[in-house]
């Protein structure tokens, strides 16, 4: 058993179920968006999509500030 599973338990109140079921839902999505990405990729092809990959890989790092402010309003309402 992962030490991460027995932390999430301890921490959230999980069940070790509940926690392999998220490990598996996460396991499918991955899957299922790797099928369509690819898909897509051959129908626009890979230079558009390096680019645009690249495009928002620059505004993540150049934007740090609008992304921690919009997370603290959520994270008041959350908690």
């Amino acid at each position: 058993m992962p030490l991460l599973f027995i932390t999430f338990s301890h921490q959230f109140f999980l069940t070790l179920d509940k926690i392999a079921l998220i490990t598996t839902v996460n396991f499918v999505v991955q899957l299922v968006v790797d099928l369509l990405s690819a898909k897509l990729i051959d129908k626009i092809g890979y230079r558009v999509c390096i680019l645009a990959a690249q495009s928002v890989c620059c505004g993540g790092f150049s934007c740090p500030d609008f992304y921690r402010s919009h997370t603290d309003a959520t994270e008041k309402i959350i908690c």
